[in-house]
């Protein structure tokens, strides 16, 4: 065995053979850099290793093994002579033995990387994915040393075989009593061979090789032999046992398993709509975002906007582009719902071991996806609304595993997500310029929609006005169409006059539910209930945010002012009435993750669909909180609107849009009418300054008439 001596700020030195005694010495656990640019026993010996880049990690492991207070230490790719025979022969038949009696054995993880101040969840997921679990040779050098401590390419200790042993027990399905050192003859050899199921190495014959000490084999090994040969040479050293026949299975799993695997399919559970109006903006970034290696995109909006329509129609086009690509549909919403999923994919692609009552079919649909010799695929994850379903801390029939491991990141596959919140959305998809916006469709694609979905032909001017009032909303537009054509005698016209006549009336015409063969069964298929079970999650999040949209609910859709919004924050802070510990800047971002509130060009001010507002309206109405909103705008207007002076002409221009709906009624309280009577006041003196004497007539005499009503109530 020939070691690496520390030398400091002078590099290393190489031992020479020792045969007799070894001392302490630290070893290294890599994946190789490729033959080029890996370091080699003439690189160390002639000086010219620090050229090379695989120099990056003998550097870090003789600096650990310094730290751990040991002078030699042991790297294969140059503590070994690869030109030898002998020697190659005598290592790999030692090399169980060598990690074994290491005094640490460093993982050195070039695929994951970790900043100083990261936590766990920053790199976990890639910790999961590092292609050093799928190396045949680290199987015994994650098992046979005492103490394996893992390490980032930059050198960061991420944790040891003892404190990372859940993960590492549920990607590699290696028991933890043989993580924890139990003695291999404890564990039937069938069980051992299935630790090294998937597998990989670099030369063929290797697939044997490096199995040699964990069945405690030693055989000459003749590269060049085939795979084939040197698995029988080590069945020949096994025969006599059960291991012949499940040895015989492991070599040849994958071939087998992809004579016998079906055609690629596609698992989406809906029919491509005929009527589907195509928006290039969506598809076009859609398939452009997609096409990459490993990529993942996410189309991100309120709930009715089309997401899901252009997701089912992105992967129609994936399977008419590309037939040997598998799609693979799951429904997000839920953690059972995604393993119910992955339990259908497995069914369907007849993944081994699935039926076994024991078995993680997640990590067998994963595995399945990793394995890039199964082709091209794309993953659907639709309705990925809560956060909480991918992260780190939940979990499945697997307690060790958070279900976001399930979702590879490999370069056969790319991933689209749909969700109604951004923040969910970004999690999965973990790059911000892989997030698209879905809007309301444009006035032209909104109309091609309505044409496509009615049963009978319209006024082109009331289908504008019927638009219009629905804010072109994809799902209210299918919503109203299907009313339509239920109903013999309703026209578009008389449907708009019904939408338009009360409140009540669109409000029960919102919530007309006559289904949709596109939509997941578990959705609603109306407006009001899909964004009504938005807000109550958004509530759950963050009863501070939910305060905001409800106030926001009594403004004009457009130019709602942002230190309006400000001044009502702070008020409820000072007053108490806000108990929650979120800030302003907090619920504005949470409103617009869930897309019910957007940002206006000047960054001042912002917007909100006329149908959101009426809906939010509607939700508040059911939980009996209407009224005391109603009174709180009124008193964060009255106090805000100033004198019609010319100095506060800005203000009141930005304010007056949304006094519209208090000219009205006036409230029936005392204090809410002196609030009524002097807005209406400040509102009449801008009006007349700004020469518009009829309106500001109007207001001046209700206010007049309300002060009175106050005195008289004083008498």
């Amino acid at each position: 065995m020939r070691l690496l001596e520390v030398q400091g700020s002078c590099g290393v030195s190489l031992t020479e053979d020792l045969h007799h005694s070894t001392p302490p010495y630290a070893i290294l656990s890599h994946t190789w850099e490729g033959d080029a640019q890996e370091v080699r026993l003439s690189d160390i010996r002639d000086q010219v290793a620090r050229a090379k880049r695989g120099y990056r990690k003998i550097d870090f492991c003789q600096k650990q093994a310094a730290k751990d207070g040991l002078q030699y230490f042991w790297v294969d790719s140059c503590c070994i002579n690869q030109d030898s025979e002998v020697e190659l022969n005598r290592s790999i038949n030692s090399m169980f033995r060598w990690y074994r009696d290491a005094e640490k054995c460093y993982v050195y993880l070039s695929d994951v990387t970790m900043e100083r101040d990261d936590d766990s969840s920053t790199w976990d997921e890639a910790f999961r994915q590092s292609r050093w679990f799928t190396r045949g040779w680290t199987l015994q050098e994650l098992i046979a040393p005492r103490t394996v401590e893992f390490f980032s390419s930059d050198g960061q200790y991420l944790g040891d075989k003892t404190s990372l042993e859940q993960q590492l027990h549920a990607i590699t399905k290696i028991p933890v009593a043989a993580l924890r050192g139990t003695t291999l003859s404890e564990f039937s050899l069938e069980e051992r061979m299935s630790w090294s199921q998937y597998r990989e190495t670099k030369l063929a014959e290797d697939r044997a090789y490096c199995l040699l000490g964990i069945f405690d084999i030693h055989m000459p090994l003749i590269y060049g032999e085939g795979q084939e040969h040197a698995c029988r040479r080590l069945r020949k050293e096994l025969e006599g046992n059960s291991f012949y026949a499940v040895l015989d299975m492991a070599t040849d799993l994958r071939q087998e398993y992809r004579r016998q695997q079906p055609e690629p399919f596609s698992t989406v559970p809906f029919g491509r709509d005929p009527n589907f109006v195509d928006r290039p903006e969506i598809l076009a970034w859609t398939r452009k975002t997609c096409n990459g290696s490993a990529t993942r995109a996410a189309l991100v909006g309120i709930g009715g906007v089309g997401k899901s329509q252009a997701a089912i129609e992105y992967a129609y086009r994936v399977r008419d582009d590309r037939p040997q690509t598998w799609v693979f549909w799951i429904h997000a919403s839920t953690a059972p719902r995604v393993e119910e999923a992955y339990r259908g994919i497995a069914e369907r692609l007849n993944l081994p071991g699935r039926s076994n009552p024991n078995a993680n079919v997640c990590q067998l649909v994963n595995n399945w996806l990793c394995d890039e010799g199964n082709g091209r695929w794309v993953l659907i994850l639709d309705n990925a609304d809560d956060a909480e379903v991918f992260s780190p801390q939940r979990r499945l029939q697997d307690a060790s595993t958070p279900l976001g491991s399930y979702l590879p990141q490999s370069r056969n596959g790319s991933i689209l997500v749909t969700s109604r919140n951004r923040d969910a959305a970004l999690r999965i998809v973990g790059d911000t310029r892989h997030v698209l916006q879905v809007q309301a469709m444009a006035k032209d694609q909104a109309l091609q929609l309505l044409q496509n979905k009615l049963h009978t032909t319209a006024n082109d001017d009331d289908m504008l006005d019927l638009l219009d009032a629905l804010d072109c909303i994809p799902l209210a537009i299918t919503q109203a169409a299907a009313y339509i054509n239920r109903r013999s005698r309703t026209t578009v016209h008389s449907y708009l006059d019904e939408f338009c006549r009360s409140a009540r009336r669109k409000g029960s015409l919102l919530d007309r539910d006559w289904g949709d063969l596109r939509r997941d069964s578990s959705a609603s298929n109306t407006v009001n209930t899909t964004w009504r079970l938005s807000f109550e999650s958004m509530r759950a999040e963050s009863p501070s945010a939910a305060d905001l949209l409800s106030l926001m609910s009594f403004f004009h859709s457009h130019g709602i002012p942002d230190w309006v919004l400000r001044k009502y924050k702070e008020t409820a802070l000072s007053t108490e009435e806000d108990t929650s510990d979120g800030d302003f800047d907090d619920d504005i971002d949470l409103l617009q993750s869930f897309s019910f509130v957007t940002v206006a060009g000047d960054d001042e001010a912002y917007e909100i669909h006329a149908l959101v507002q009426f809906c939010t309206r509607a939700w508040l109405c059911s939980r009996y909180d209407d009224e005391a909103w109603a009174r709180k705008f009124l008193s964060l207007m009255a106090k805000e609107f100033p004198t019609g002076d010319f100095p506060n002409r800005a203000k009141c221009q930005q304010l007056i849009p949304h006094l519209e709906s208090l000219y009205a009624k006036e409230p029936p309280g005392k204090e809410e009418a002196n609030e009524w009577a002097r807005l209406l006041t400040h509102a009449a003196w801008y009006l007349w300054h700004e020469g518009n004497y009829n309106a500001a007539h109007d207001l001046a005499a209700k206010a007049f008439k309300a002060k009175e009503k106050s005195q008289e109530m004083l008498i």
